[in-house]
């Protein structure tokens, strides 16, 4: 397996749906990159939203790494937004809790950018095939 860029149109692993009923997905992609030496991703989702009440916070769903270190941590988050400044976030309890630095009106269309790492703990298998060779 040589190393590729995939992008997935439909939630294969990262948000497995939203935790709340702020925020209406319009349209979402990830592009995640996979390597040949070991099961780790690399993956940024960018995820189109109208907001449906004014918010200053919302909360995703993200499988944070168990104890098999199956899981995605993210490293970085931004959005594009009017006069938006870096989102702070934070990852608990199989949330990712992402904090505006402003807040986002009630119609605003937004688009927000995370980018994580991990090993998928479901959806994406990658795994050998009967001959041995590495496959996902």
């Amino acid at each position: 397996m040589r190393k590729q860029l995939l992008v997935f149109s439909f939630l294969c692993f990262f948000i497995s749906s939203f935790a709340q009923n702020k925020i209406d997905v319009l349209g979402y992609s990830f592009t995640i990159e996979l390597n040949d030496d070991n099961n780790t991703i690399k993956g940024l989702a960018r995820i189109n939203f109208l907001a449906k009440e004014d918010l200053n916070s919302f909360l995703l769903d993200l499988s944070m790494p168990n104890r098999d270190r199956k899981g995605m941590m993210v490293s970085s988050i931004s959005l594009m937004a009017p006069n938006s400044s870096k989102p702070a976030f934070k990852q608990e309890a199989d949330k990712l809790i992402i904090d505006c630095q402003q807040t986002i009106r009630k119609g605003d269309t937004t688009s927000i950018f995370i980018n994580y790492e991990g090993i998928p703990s479901d959806g994406l298998i990658i795994s050998k095939n009967k001959y041995g060779h590495r496959t996902s």
